[in-house]
C-alpha cells in the first residue's frame, strides 16, 4: 500500500500559469509535481512574489508565502526557495526530496544555453511545436560559434518539431544541418524520412538513387516503414476507422457524418495545441 498524501490549501479559482512551459496548476500539490518533473528547467525567475502571491490568495496558504517572500530579493535563491515548497506540502519523503536538491544543484552548473535547450526539448516532448521552435530559433541565434554539440541538438530537435507540424521540406533541412555538424547515423535517417514525407514515392526514389551513400540506411528505413504499416493496420485506429466507413456502407449517413465532424474536430484540437504560442 503506498503512501498517504494528505492535500492541504484550497483548489485555487484561477491557475498558476507557467509561461516558459505552457503549463498551468490548480494546487500547491500540482505545483509540487510541476517543480520536481522539470526541476533542471527552472530558473530565477520562477522565484517571484507572484507565485508567492498565488499560493497565499488562490491556496490559501498564507505561512508557506510569509516565508517565502524574503527570498524574492535575494541573488540564487532558487534552491531554497523551491525546497521550501517541497518540504512545507510533505508531498514528497525526504529521500525524492534530497533528489530533488541534488538535481538543482546540477541544474545550477548548467549553462543558460543547455537550460534554453532542455525547456525546448520539454516543450517538443509535450507537443508544443511552436513554442520549441521559437525557444529554439532565439538559442541558435544567441549559441556561440563553439557550441557545436548543442547546435547540432537543437538543429535536430528542431526538425522534429517541424516534421510534427507536417513542414516536411524544413524539417529534412534541418535535419541535414545537424547532420553535418554531428554525423550521426540517426540523424541522417530522419533526414531521409522527413524528405520521404515531403516527396511523392517517385521522386523520393529518384532523390535517394543520386545519394550512393544513402543506400543502406535507406533500406533501414524502408524496414521500419513496412514495421509502422503493419503495426497501424492491425492497430485500434485502422479498426475504429473500418468501423467507421462500413457505417456509410450500410447506409447510416448521418451516423457516419455526425462521427467524421466528431474526428475532424478532434484533429482541429490537437492542432491548435501543436501550434500555440
Amino acid at each position: 500500500m503506498g503512501r498517504v498524501i494528505l492535500c492541504i490549501g484550497n483548489q485555487a479559482k484561477i491557475p498558476y500559469y507557467f509561461e516558459k512551459l505552457g503549463i498551468q496548476v490548480w494546487s500547491v500539490e500540482e505545483l509540487c509535481y510541476c517543480l520536481k518533473e522539470n526541476v533542471f528547467l527552472l530558473d530565477q525567475e520562477l522565484v517571484s512574489v507572484k507565485l508567492a502571491d498565488w499560493l497565499e490568495k488562490e491556496c490559501g496558504l498564507q505561512e508557506l508565502a510569509k516565508s517565502l517572500n524574503p527570498l524574492v530579493n535575494q541573488k540564487e535563491s532558487l534552491p531554497v526557495f523551491v525546497f521550501k515548497i517541497l518540504e512545507y506540502t510533505g508531498f514528497y519523503d525526504s529521500h525524492t526530496l534530497n533528489g530533488i536538491s541534488q538535481s538543482l544543484q546540477a541544474g545550477a552548473s548548467l549553462s543558460e544555453f543547455e537550460k534554453k535547450k532542455k525547456r525546448g526539448d520539454f516543450l517538443v516532448s509535450n507537443h508544443k511545436y511552436t513554442k520549441a521552435l521559437l525557444e529554439y530559433e532565439w538559442l541558435l541565434s544567441e549559441l556561440p560559434g563553439s557550441e557545436t554539440q548543442i547546435r547540432a541538438g537543437v538543429l535536430h530537435n528542431m526538425g522534429t518539431a517541424l516534421a510534427r507540424l507536417f513542414m516536411f521540406e524544413e524539417a529534412a533541412q534541418r535535419f541535414l544541418e545537424s547532420y553535418r555538424l554531428s554525423p550521426e547515423p540517426d540523424c541522417y535517417r530522419d533526414y531521409l524520412a522527413a524528405k520521404r514525407m515531403f516527396y511523392d514515392d517517385q521522386e523520393y526514389i529518384g532523390f535517394v538513387a543520386g545519394l550512393p551513400e544513402a543506400y543502406d540506411v535507406s533500406l533501414k528505413l524502408e524496414r521500419e516503414v513496412d514495421l509502422i504499416l503493419e503495426e497501424w493496420e492491425n492497430g485500434e485506429e485502422r479498426k475504429g476507422l473500418a468501423a467507421l466507413f462500413s457505417l456509410k456502407e450500410d447506409g447510416h449517413n448521418s451516423l457516419y457524418y455526425e462521427e467524421i465532424d466528431i474526428q475532424v474536430q478532434r484533429l482541429k484540437d490537437r492542432y491548435r495545441e501543436y501550434t500555440q504560442f
